[in-house]
């Protein structure tokens, strides 16, 4: 368990170990976390809890042994070969992951172990065993929601909605036994799929799923999200969108995604005052991002603002000079 210095002071001190990482601080962070959490420890949690901030800390070396460790004590917890399987993906010693998935199958039960190996393959960028390994588990449990969730998911993510869109369907049926937070959740992946159609009916259908959504929980913040995102592919409704990104933004701010849609929004409406402050906060973030750098000489030639663009484009071609962007910016 944690260390004996009160539960309170040990989620204080791994929440700011959290963050020290999170601000590029790892070592202060990985410090902070082992005043908690004891690498001789015999609990799993916290060796699991140890080994994922470390992998976090992107000190993979100092993450081996707690997590190998919490696999050998908790050989039936899903989360401890997932942890120690990705670990083993992200160190280059795939052959040696591959073995644990299909040792994983063997030693966890059979609802567990077909959903932990399509994870693990997924891990390992295998995505034709994930779908066999998903499909395998919709078989064996086809309504539970520990199953559906994360195959629809897969399903949706890799593109195969004639795979997700069913299993959404039965998600959402009100016949079917599922808790509010889960329902919502497929409703607004349901509309993505659906959205992605390009079938009229199937658009207006995924509008309907956000606005029940949005009526049973008017404080959602994915659904704010979700619904920028349908309406950002709807042409004519830049105005729409602008507003449900600036909604979005009051509430808890943009990623970068979310930040480039609302970038092309306001481009579209010609509120280039917007959109230039935006993008060189964009750049000023992350200079290395080919995409955002893309973006803002894209924009600067289109002000025919040369020397900025010319710039700009020479760090773009730094990052990617055989890329087909740089190459069509170049002719601009």
């Amino acid at each position: 368990m944690l260390k004996d210095r009160g539960q309170e002071v040990s989620e204080l001190t791994l929440i700011s170990a959290l963050n020290a990482i999170r601000r590029n601080d790892p070592e202060r962070g990985l410090a902070q976390a082992r005043e908690v959490l004891d690498e001789a420890s015999n609990n799993p949690t916290d060796l699991l809890l140890l080994g994922r901030m470390s992998v976090l800390a992107r000190k993979l070396r100092d993450a081996d042994r707690p997590l190998k460790r919490a696999l050998e004590l908790a050989p039936g917890s899903p989360d401890a070969w997932l942890s120690y399987i990705q670990l083993l993906a992200l160190t280059n010693r795939k052959d040696q992951a591959a073995k644990l998935v299909v040792e994983a199958g063997k030693r966890l039960s059979a609802e567990l172990g077909p959903v932990v190996q399509a994870r693990a393959y997924e891990l390992l960028g295998d995505q034709t065993a994930a779908g066999k390994a998903y499909q395998i588990a919709l078989d064996r449990q086809p309504n539970s929601p520990g199953v559906l969730c994360p195959a629809a998911e897969f399903f949706a993510r890799t593109y195969q909605n004639d795979k997700a869109i069913p299993i959404l369907e039965r998600c959402v049926d009100p016949v079917f036994a599922a808790a509010d937070p889960l329902r919502a959740w497929a409703r607004r992946t349901l509309a993505s799929c659906l959205m992605s159609t390009r079938n009229s009916a199937a658009r207006t259908r995924a509008f309907k799923l956000l606005e029940i959504n949005r009526r049973e929980q008017p404080e959602s913040i994915e659904d704010v999200r979700a619904q920028a995102i349908l309406t950002s592919m709807v042409p004519g409704k830049c105005a729409e969108t602008i507003r449900l990104f600036s909604e979005l933004e009051t509430r808890r701010g943009l990623d970068p995604r979310e930040e480039i849609l609302l970038i092309e929004q306001l481009d579209r409406m010609g509120l280039w005052d917007q959109v230039e402050p935006r993008l060189q906060k964009l750049v000023a973030a992350d200079p290395s991002d080919p995409g955002v750098l893309a973006q803002y000489v894209d924009r600067l030639i289109r002000r025919q603002r040369v020397q900025d663009a010319a710039r700009w484009l020479g760090v773009l071609e730094k990052r990617e000079p055989a890329a087909l962007r740089t190459i069509v910016l170049k002719q601009l």
